[in-house]
This record gives C-alpha cells, sequence and structure tokens, in this order.
C-alpha cells in the first residue's frame, strides 16, 4: 500500500447465500469498513 500512497483498505463484499455473514461480523466488530455490492440478476 505503501508503494501507492494508499492508508486504508476497504472490504468488498458479495451477499449473496449466508457465507458473507461471518466476515461481515468480523470486519465490523474490528472496525473496518466494509461496502456490499449486488450483482444485477436478468431474468
Amino acid at each position: 500500500m505503501k508503494e501507492f500512497g494508499k492508508t486504508e483498505v476497504i472490504i468488498g463484499i458479495e451477499p449473496t447465500g449466508h457465507y458473507w455473514l461471518n466476515l461481515a461480523y468480523f470486519l465490523d466488530e474490528r472496525g473496518i469498513p466494509r461496502k456490499q455490492t449486488y450483482r444485477y440478476i436478468h431474468i
């Protein structure tokens, strides 16, 4: 990160199924920022 002059990381999660929940709880407990992304589903 230093090489590119960055000081923060944002984790992106696609909340499908239930597997993302444990990671989200882990990140939230530690104050690590996250964003949820939703894929577009066309039927």
